[in-house]
């Protein structure tokens, strides 16, 4: 067998365990997605780059996306559970009036 091939069927392989894997952790978030959601959105952004080396551009894009999505959820809850008072935290520097980026929040630090 050539290189290529036993990289092929390497990756396919890889590609089947890891549509396993996702299944798996899909059922997990189901049940518990706070505890999940991050694990999940990692497994599909591995499997969204063996896709993508595979050549199968599609899929790899809508497991990318997905992978996107269930980050977002996780960064909106990790937020949300720092907010105590209800109102998100606010800058009151003078350089938040500052256009240029470099110099955005030098009185903050």
């Amino acid at each position: 067998m050539s290189v290529d091939v036993l990289q092929s069927e390497t990756q396919l392989a890889l590609l089947k365990t890891k549509w396993s894997l996702i299944e798996d952790y899909r059922i997990l978030y189901a049940q518990q997605p706070e505890g999940f959601a991050a694990k999940l959105a990692d497994e599909l952004s591995q499997l969204s780059k063996i896709l993508g080396v595979l050549g199968r551009l599609d899929e790899a894009f809508a497991a990318s996306q997905e992978a996107a999505a269930l980050y977002q959820r996780v960064l909106e809850v990790s937020v949300v559970e720092e907010i105590t008072d209800g109102e998100l935290p606010q800058c009151t520097c003078d350089g938040a009036k500052n256009r240029s980026v470099e110099n955005l929040h030098q009185e903050c630090a």
